[in-house]
Parts: structure tokens; sequence; C-alpha cells
């Protein structure tokens, strides 16, 4: 008995004396790094720990099979008390190890670590190698954590100043710091007890380069039981400063030539109490769908602080795709996502794409985004803020949101887009701005609500909303609104308070509608019931065709019960084509909408406020003018609200007659007349100016009332604008081009106008037209016009989307018709047609698609399975408008196939865009003429004829000097015949009927005659 208590005793102290600890150096102690970690993994640590020092400049390739640690016995010794430190020592390059031949093409690292805890590795570098070049020879991953079993996972671990550099030449799984529940060959292995969760792990001041998929990923365990203990708890990514931040440059792209598909920065799901904030991903110009960082778990709880993140991306093989800053989703959790920097293009190759700053989708739980910068750019889809947050709480506040832009026919461009409310939602203190949609079936929203969450108050007060545009929209419906109130949850509030909404648009479409606010009615008074108070709402865009400008809108034509009584004291300003309010049948004044509605809006007003700036980045950003005469009758208008002491700057205000929208302001009456303005754009001596439309900008000056603008073309000229009273601080205005223009403005009050103000001068170029593009160009083979008669190549892709012929000139006379021949390949015998659409500048304003300006837009011009060289052309006639603006202009033929005609109301008649991915667009010149003048080509035309007509075999020409080549065509547009000039043309072959001749002259132009063969 003693004797094998004291053999006991012996084995326990070797195994005790066989422990590693202190500090141990890498070609010193051990020869290499992986001789070390087989030691570890055999003796484990002893007390104290064990530090590995590894030299500065030291490099290494990992054995086959990456550096691997993690045992039983190691495991078992690590601790709080007993860690494991690995880190460079002394001073210069940090330690580099290189990744050896991958064997599989999913779950090689360079370092494996199973079931480790404890562990620091501090200013250790990684690289693939670049002999690895397939999928099976490259690392998919850098340092990545397993678990040993499911009761042994990786906790309390540090990563920090260390560099990960992948290839990006292949694969699309290069992963820098990978934890996951799977042992190191792959399988799966989840935590049975909260010792194998991956928790509260550091990720600090790294860089990670070129990965691709993600460059940091924790996957917890995502099938967890409630109360969900088993996620990953606490992980940090970033720590509480910048200085532990870390950085992911050129992460996703091309790879192999490749796009590839959704590229994470930080990838965490099935998390809880995670942090990841103070970080700056830098996404590959070339990604195909980005999320800078993704989190979810259910009933957890998120902060993402402080990120710079910059998502460049496209979309491919005609699928579209989606870009997100920060992506959270997940029942139940709490997301708190401030101070965050966020830009997005989300660019398109082949597919539409969506783009979005913060998307949060938290059905019952809580939201707090405070002071986050997000621009963005996307194809269909761009919003600043996206929220589904249907819980107990959100706060969304002190936002910059601007320079958000899409290029999609039908897209939706939002600063703050609510499609749930919480029960309660406060949205405060935003700055939304330059918001624009471009596409004719496009919409811009500053802020929508939305959802039909149920017992649900939103309180949107001391929010600025300026400078948004649908450039394009055509339609009957609201295609701009600064405030867009959807929601409809019964006894749901909506509380809108202290606003400053300055909507200034125009659009092509022929058809525009906008208006400050939108409100949906409900027949329940309680259903997303507004109160409406102490708001400036300004809407002085420009209505076309069918359109409505209005302050304030409504969805019912008489129902008003959801409407609430307490709105009042409101500024509802309209410019001279604008109205009040508008319920989608009647437009209303103040005073008629005030008998409308009364006894609301008694108090409320429509003034024009003169800004001390319109431009969302000037701090003075849609600041009242205290000095400006205009605004006195706004001071001191609006009435006390409980509850909302202080606006956006944070000024206390006035508790008995505060001021309306987000500003106060003391109004001081001018004592003299105003000083002059500072015209900004454009710019004294400006030059190529685009014309269509020049928008003219200025300072707010003190004392102004409002501007005088006069405009001309000599100096001290103003027959194009003449002393035009506008009390904003901008004016727009159609102009001819290549001209010289001479331009004042003068600020003026009660007390007269500013004296000795600059007069400036500019002049304007051509005008820029838009340009569509066709990812797969199928062909416009010829096009004869006017004189115009151009033959291009018939290849499939052989030449680009859009062709610039401008050089060639037609010629068409006002009043007159003229016929229209154009071919174009078509994949014969695939069942597609050909359709061409016809657009002419005829009122040489720059805009292709105005009225009387589009032809064929029905589809009723077409070839059906033409190779585009087998003879078939489509024939129609184009009427040339009588007021036709005489001179030279822009004609566009644009091509696209289809089974069936294109709907008129699609992008087939959009100049600027595609209906469908293949086709083409050519542009050319028209120089238009006055009816009865002859150019010269058409003089020599006018000697030739056909004879006789009808003809039995021979068909006469009567002068063929000038006459290159002569084509005959059946009536559906199939070429029966060519010949050289001749006088006489034997159509003996042809059947009886009608035909078209057409003369081929030496200049270019076509002369043609339909004859009838007996």
């Amino acid at each position: 008995m003693k004797r094998i208590l004291l053999t006991s005793l012996i084995a326990l102290g070797a195994l005790v004396s066989a422990q590693v600890t202190g500090s141990k150096t890498i070609g010193t102690d051990y020869t290499t790094l992986s001789e070390a970690f087989a030691d570890l993994n055999t003796k484990g640590v002893g007390s104290g720990g064990v530090t590995l020092n590894i030299p500065a400049g030291y490099s290494e390739t990992a054995p086959s099979g990456g550096f691997q640690l993690g045992s039983t016995v190691l495991n078992a010794t690590l601790s709080s008390a007993n860690p494991l430190v690995i880190q460079k020592n002394g001073s210069g390059a940090n330690p580099l190890f290189t990744g050896n031949t991958g064997t599989s093409a999913t779950v090689d690292a360079i370092f494996k670590f199973s079931g480790v805890d404890h562990m620091t590795i501090d200013g250790i570098d990684i690289k693939e190698d670049t002999a690895n070049t397939t999928a099976v020879t490259l690392n998919e991953r850098g340092f990545a954590f397993y678990n040993l079993t499911g009761t042994d996972g990786c906790n309390y671990n540090t990563i920090k100043n260390s560099k990960i550099t992948f290839l990006r030449n292949f694969n699309n799984t290069a992963i820098g710091i990978y934890f996951a529940h799977q042992n190191a060959t792959g399988t799966a292995l989840n935590p049975t007890t909260v010792e194998g969760t991956h928790s509260y792990n550091k990720i600090y001041s790294n860089t990670i380069e070129k990965s691709l998929g993600s460059a940091v990923i924790f996957t917890g365990f995502a099938f967890a039981p409630s109360p969900y203990t088993l996620f990953d708890q606490g992980n940090d990514i970033g720590g509480s400063t910048t200085a532990t931040g870390n950085t992911l440059t050129d992460i996703g792209g091309v790879a192999g030539g490749a796009y590839i598909n959704n590229n994470y920065g930080f990838n965490n799901t099935a998390q809880n109490n995670l942090n990841v904030s103070n970080n700056t991903i830098n996404f590959s110009p070339n990604g195909k769908g980005t999320v800078g960082i993704f989190v979810s778990g259910a009933n957890a709880t998120f902060t993402t602080n402080n990120n710079m993140i910059n998502a460049f991306g496209n979309a491919d093989n005609n699928a579209g795709t989606q870009h997100y800053g920060i992506y959270a989703n997940s029942s139940g959790m709490n997301l708190t996502a401030n101070s965050n920097i966020i830009k997005v293009i989300a660019g398109s190759f082949n597919g539409g794409s969506a783009a979005y700053g913060l998307y949060i989708q938290n059905p019952s739980g809580t939201l707090t985004a405070n002071g986050n910068d997000i621009s963005m750019f996307g194809v269909d889809t761009v919003q600043g803020l996206y929220a589904g947050t249907t819980g107990s709480f959100s706060n969304i506040s002190n936002n910059i949101i601007r320079n958000l832009s899409t290029s999609g026919a039908f897209s939706n461009a939002s600063g703050i887009y609510l499609n749930g409310t919480a029960i309660t939602t406060n949205i405060s203190n935003n700055k939304i701005s330059d918001i624009v949609s471009n596409g004719n079936g496009g919409n811009a929203y500053g802020l929508y609500v939305g959802g039909s969450a149920a017992n649900t108050t939103t309180n949107i007060f001391n929010n600025l909303i300026s400078d948004m545009k649908t450039p394009t929209a055509n339609g009957t419906s609201v295609s701009l609104a600064g405030i867009n109130l959807a929601a409809t949850g019964a006894n749901s509030k909506l509380n809108v308070y202290y606003n400053t909404v300055n909507l200034n648009a125009v659009s092509t479409g022929t058809n525009f509608s906008s208006t400050g606010i939108l409100h949906a009615y409900n027949i329940n008074a309680t259903n997303g019931a507004l109160s409406l108070r102490n708001n400036i709402i300004v809407n002085t865009s420009t209505p076309n065709g069918t359109g409505t400008t209005s302050a304030f809108r409504r969805t019912s034509a008489v129902n008003l019960e959801n409407y609430a009584m307490t709105s009042d004291n409101n500024d509802f300003a309209v410019g001279t084509t604008g109205f009040v309010y508008f319920n989608g049948t009647t437009k209303y004044n103040l005073e008629d909408f005030k008998t409308l509605v009364s006894t609301r809006e008694a108090n409320s007003i429509s003034l024009i406020p003169q800004f001390l700036s319109v431009s969302g980045t000037d701090a003075d950003f849609l600041k009242i003018n205290g000095s400006a005469s205009a605004n006195e009758l706004l001071d001191n208008k609006g009435s006390n609200i409980d509850g909302y002491a202080t606006d956006f700057a944070g000024t206390t205000r006035n508790v008995a007659t505060p001021d309306l929208g987000a500003y106060e302001f003391s109004y001081a009456a001018p004592t003299v007349a105003p000083d002059c303005t500072t015209i900004t754009v454009p710019s004294n001596a400006t030059t190529n100016v685009v014309p269509n439309p020049v928008t003219i900008n200025w300072t707010a000056t003190n004392n102004a009332a409002s501007y005088k603008v006069y405009l001309g073309s000599t100096a001290g000229g103003s027959e194009v604008v003449n002393g035009t009273v506008v009390t904003g601080l901008s004016y727009v205005a159609n102009l001819d081009r290549n001209k010289t223009y001479y331009l004042r403005v003068v600020p003026t009050n009660n007390l007269g106008d500013a004296t000795g103000c600059q007069e400036i001068t500019f002049s304007t170029n051509d005008f820029t037209y838009c340009t569509p593009s066709f990812p797969t160009v199928e062909p416009i083979t010829n096009v004869t016009f006017g004189g115009i008669n151009n033959s291009t190549s018939a290849v499939l892709n052989g030449t680009s989307g859009y062709q610039d012929f401008t050089n060639i000139i037609g010629h068409v006379k006002a009043g007159t018709t003229s016929e229209l021949s154009v071919a174009g390949k078509s994949d014969a015998n695939d069942g597609k047609k050909s359709f061409f659409v016809v657009f002419v500048d005829w009122n040489q304003n720059g805009s292709l698609n105005d009225a009387g300006e589009v032809y064929f837009g029905d589809g009723s011009l077409f070839v059906d399975n033409s190779t585009g060289e087998d003879g078939k052309t489509a024939l129609g006639n184009i009427a040339v408008p009588a007021n036709a603006k005489l001179g030279q202009t822009r004609m566009r033929i644009k091509k696209e196939w289809s089974y069936s005609a294109p709907v008129s109301t699609s992008n087939f008649t959009n100049p600027c865009d595609r209906a469908r991915n293949f086709g083409q667009a050519e542009d050319y010149t028209l120089d238009v003429l006055a009816d009865g003048t002859l150019a010269t080509t058409e003089i020599g035309k006018s000697k030739v004829s056909v004879y006789p007509n009808p003809f039995t075999d021979i068909l006469n020409v009567s002068n063929v000097k000038g006459v290159k080549s002569i084509s005959v065509l059946d009536t559906t547009g199939r070429r029966v015949k060519s010949i050289s000039a001749s006088s006489a043309i034997d159509l003996s072959n042809l059947n009886s009927g009608l035909y078209i001749v057409n003369l081929q002259i030496e200049d270019g132009s076509v002369k043609s005659f339909k004859v009838i063969k007996k």
C-alpha cells in the first residue's frame, strides 16, 4: 500500500515537473513554433503559464495540416492564472508564418486551435503561400478556433496586433479569424455546456487583407435552446477605443476572374453581448454582395459603435445583390448602433442592387441608432436606415443621412425607412439631405413610417429634411415625399412635431407629384392617428401633367378620422404652382383647407421661410434667417408641447410661444436695406455649364426679405429672367446651349434693394444627354432616315451597347412626315423580336422623352427573327411637329429584344435606361428645316424618279447620276433584290404586288418609292 502511494507520488511529481512554464524563445528553447506546440500539447502549462517569445523578423512555414494547438492535457492546465502568451519579441518586423499546401477545399487553416482558453496572440503575422493557386491547395482560414469536445470550446482568448494576408486568386472562402463549433476536421461539434461555447474572446488591432467570404467569423450554436445560454457570450471585436479597432482592407471582390458572393467584414451568428466597435472595413470595389457587420442571436444584445465601413460592389449575371453597412437580424434582439460612418456604393453589372446603411430586423427587440453618418448609391433600393423593429423601444436620433442615390427605373431612395414601429419609437434630430431616386418609376422619401403594429407611439421631432429629387419620375402617385406616414396599426399614434422639411424638385416626367408630408387615412380614428404640430413644411417643387405639388397630402378624399384634432400651428408653404393640401381629389389653399379640417390648423400659416442655408453640409442647414423680414411672421408662432423642451441644436425653446420647425430663432427687424449676396453656383466666368436646367444658388444675406433674379444674354440684360422675386436661395432656369449669359441676384426688403451687386457671367455647353447601356449587345445594323443610311456590324457583342453617330446628320422638315427604316439582329430562330423605339429632342432642351418626342413606344416597329443582314427591315413614319425648333438636335434609336410587345410604361420608352438586357442604342443628329426648304442633298434627289408605275417586269430609273446602289423590299421589309446603279431594273422574277424601291445615294441618303407590279 505504501509502495503504491509512493509510486503515484513519484509519477505525479514527474508530470508536474514536465509541464512547460515561464518564458520560452523560438529558435533557442524550441527550434520551431511547431515543435513548441507539440511540446505544449503533450505536457500542458505549469504554474504562472507560458510565454512563447518569437524574435522579430522570424519566419516559418506551417507544417502540413497547419499549426495545431489544443489537447486534453494542455486544455486542462490553461486558466487565467496559467495563461499562454505567443508574442513578438524585440523590435522589427512581426514574425511571419506562411501557410503550407492545403489538402482540402474547405477546412485548411494556417493555425488551428482546439478548445484552447486563456491564450494571447500578439504581433504574429500570417500569410498565404503564393504557390498555392487552387481551391484545394489554398488555405481557407488564418487563425481557426474549434471545439475539442462539446464541453471544451475556446474561451478568453485574445488576438491582437497581427496581420493576416490572403491571395484572393481563386477560392471564395479565405477567412482571417474563424470561430466555429466543429472539430479541426470540419465535423460539427456543438456545445453541451457553457464551457463548450466560444466566449469572451477579444479581437484587437489586427489587419486583415484580401479576405474572401468573411474576414472574421464567430459562428455560435444556432440551435441552442431557450434561454440561449449556449450561445457564444461576450466576444469583443474592436474594444472600446480606436486604438483597439481592427482594419479590414480590400475585402471580397474578384477571385480567379469571378465575382465573389456575399462578402462579410465581421460575420457573427448565435452570439450574445457581442461588441463590434471601432473597426475600419474597406471592401474591394468589385464584390458581389457586401455586409460590413452582421449580427444575429435571439433575445441577444449587440453593440456596434464607431465603425467606418466603405462597401463597394457589383451585381452579376442579371441577379440583383444586396449591400449592407450593418445588418442585424434576430427576434428579440437589442441593438445599439451609434456613431458609425457608412459609405456603400452598390454598382450594377448585369443586375440590379440594393444598398442599406443600417438594416435592422428585430421583432420584439429594441434599437438605439444615434449619431451615424450614412451615404450610399444603389440601383434599385437605397435606404440609409431600414428597421422592422416592433419591440418595446426604438431611438433613432442625431444621424446624418445624405448623398443617397439610385439609378434603377423603379427604385426607392429613403433616408429612414421603418417597416414597423416599436411600442415607443423616437425619431429625432436627424439631418436628411440630398436623396435622389433616378428612374421614371422611382420614388424618394426622407422618412417613411409604415407597418401595422398595434398600440404604438411614434414621435417624430426636430428633424431636418431637404434637397430630395426624383429627376425623371413619371406617374400619377406621389413620387417624392419629405415624410411618408403609412403606419396603420390599431391604436397607433404618429406625433409629428417641430420638423423642418424643404422640397424644391423638378422632373422631366410627363406626370410628377410631390408632397411635404403624406399621411395614410384610416376609417378608425385611433389607427395611425396623426398629430401634426409646430412644423415647417415647404414644397416649392414644380408639378408636371396631372401631378400635384402639396405641402400636406392624405390618401382619402373625405375621411379625416385619423387626423388628430390637436393638429395646429404648422407652416404649410408652397410656391405659385403648389397647394397647401391635397386629398387625392381636391386641391386646397390655406383658408379652404382650414375650413375643411376645422377646428384643426386654426393657427397654421403658409409662408415660405428664408433659410441661412439649404445645403446639407453647412452648419446653418435649414436654420431660419433671423434678420430676414420675410421670417417675421414665423417668429413665436408655435404652441408649447410638454416634453419637447429643446430644438435641433439643444437650445431651450420658448415655453409660452416656441418657434415652428426644428430651430428656435429670434427675429430682428431690418433697419437698412440688405447687403449684396454672393452667387455660389455658377461661379463667375464658369464655362461648360450644363443648360438643362441650370440651378442658380446664392448665400443668405442679412436683412433680405427676398431676392430679385436678373438673367440675360447681354451685359445688364434681363430678357430671360426680369426681376423674378425668390424667397429662397436658389432658382432654376432652362437655358439655350452654347451661349453666354449675364446674371445678377439682388437682395431686397421693405427698405429697398441692395446696391452695387456684382453681375457675373457664365456660358453653357451642349446638352448632356443620358446614355443607356446593354450588357449583351444585339446590334442595330442599319438606320435609314432623312438622308441617313448607316450600316453597322451584325456581330453579337461586336460593338458597344451605346454608339454615338452624332457626326452623321439627317435632314427633316418641320410639319412633315418622313419614313424610317431600321434593321437589327434578334438571334434568328429563337422566337425573339427586335423592337425599336425612337426619341427626338424636337424642343432642343436636352431631354428625349418630352411629350411628342417618343415614337413606336407601343412596340409597333419591329423585325422578327432577323440576323440583321437578311434584308428584313422595319418601316415606320415619323411626323415632325410643326413647332419643332429649327436647327440641329439629337435623335436616338433604341432596340430591345422581347417575345412580345413591350409595355409603353416600362423602361422601353425611357431613353436613359433599358427594359431588357439585350439590345443597343444609337444616336444621330437631325437638322430640322423650315417646311418648304430643301437640304442640298435633297435637291439632287428630287430629280430622280421611277417609271412606269404600275410596271410589268422592267422598272426604269429616270436619272442614275449619284445613285450608288438599288435595293427592293417586299411589304414585310425583306430585301428581295439588290443591284448596282442601273437605269433599268429587271423584276420579272417577282410576284405581283406592292414593293419598296430604295435608291442609295452616294452622299449616304436614300430615295424611296412605292411601286406596284402587275
